[in-house]
């Protein structure tokens, strides 16, 4: 007996920092090229979300890949940080100076990208179904009655 799990279907949601990343344009671009090309037509709307469907997986996979789970990399980016400014204070020289400067840039890095994370999730409004439908009813119970 074979037993199929059905996955949840997740809108997409696009990411503003995703646009920092150095592969985020190649990215794009080595989707963008290879799909036919859009001309003014019937069917630019057409291929234009094709492309755009065609893009999502990939840039999902880049969001995973490279900021899955951001709090845990940020924390764990900051412990390193504070590791390597601890060897920096008992051993100074320029070589653990710079180990420390890198162990910056990657914290200030990752809490850049989790501030805007939860900056963006935070302007999220999310309306039930059920809500809009009941709103709906009363409004036209209202302009009939008018």
């Amino acid at each position: 007996m074979t037993t199929t799990v059905s996955r949840k279907k997740r809108h997409f949601q696009f990411f503003n920092y995703l646009t920092d990343h150095p592969l985020f344009l190649e990215t794009i671009a080595s989707c963008w090229d290879a799909t036919e090309e859009i001309y003014h037509s019937r069917s630019a709307i057409y291929r234009f979300h094709k492309k755009l469907k065609l893009l999502k997986p990939l840039l999902r996979t880049l969001n995973r890949d490279r900021y899955g789970d951001i709090t845990r990399r940020t924390k764990t980016a900051l412990d390193v940080l504070c590791e390597r400014q601890r060897q920096a204070l008992e051993n100074p020289c320029a070589e653990t100076f710079e180990r420390e400067a890198e162990a910056a840039r990657q914290w200030h890095h990752y809490a850049d990208v989790e501030e805007s994370f939860f900056r963006q999730k935070s302007r999220e409004i999310i309306i039930p179904h059920s809500f809009i439908e009941q709103f709906r009813r009363e409004d036209l119970t209202m302009l009939s009655e008018n």
